[in-house]
């Protein structure tokens, strides 16, 4: 058995079995979520690993993938929803990689 397939079926599992706080419904283990995430990773599978990522909570990590390739959309999603407060720090990580590609507007 492949480690993608035992990941994919880990998630089933807790999706079928495991439930969030306060009855929101499935809770991914991030610990999983990030092992698959870096297999993702590893595999050159960068959109399935930086999504993985930020279902893990891992917001740099992503950030980090979508800079690397210049995908700037992507990462103007996953910067609109942070939390300020919370992740001055990914956000400021957002900012940087618009002003290395000019794009001094969204870097503010």
């Amino acid at each position: 058995m492949t480690n993608l397939k035992k990941f994919t079926e880990a998630n089933e599992l807790i999706k079928k079995h495991g439930k969030g706080r306060q009855g929101e419904g499935p809770l991914l283990d991030p610990a999983i979520l990030i092992k698959q995430a870096e297999f993702e990773r590893d595999s050159d599978n960068w959109k399935e690993a930086a999504e993985l990522y930020i279902q893990a909570g891992k917001h740099k990590e992503a950030i980090d993938i979508y800079g690397k390739r210049q995908n700037l959309d992507a990462i103007m999603d996953v910067c609109k929803n942070l939390d300020r407060s919370k992740h001055q720090a990914e956000i400021e990580l957002c900012a940087r990689y618009f002003k290395a590609q000019g794009h001094h507007t969204f870097a503010k």
